[in-house]
């Protein structure tokens, strides 16, 4: 059973290899290439997980430091609210 997948795997990463990338629509407007439904895939993986351990931290353990798309980065709307202090050693400061 698990050499059957493997060939399967190992075709359709043949294929998609050999396969052109599209040409753009009117030589201008670029469409999705060979790779966009692997890594459409894998990005929808990577923020559903990002979203769900976002949802099960307890809300005293949610800091600005660990913020990301799909993360909270305060514990409450209040906080969110406020005037956000940056860092006074930034570079353009």
């Amino acid at each position: 059973m698990f050499w059957i997948f493997f060939v399967c795997v190992v075709v359709f990463f043949v294929v998609l290899v050999a396969k052109k990338d599209p040409p753009p629509i009117y030589g201008v407007y670029s469409q999705p290439g060979k790779w966009y439904s692997i890594k459409y895939w894998i990005f929808k993986v990577i923020m559903t997980r990002r979203k769900r351990r976002s949802e099960s931290r307890q809300p005293e353990a949610v800091t600005g430091s660990d913020a990301g798309y799909g993360m909270k980065s305060r514990s409450s709307e209040k906080e969110m609210d406020c005037v956000q202090q940056l860092p006074l050693e930034h570079p353009l400061v």
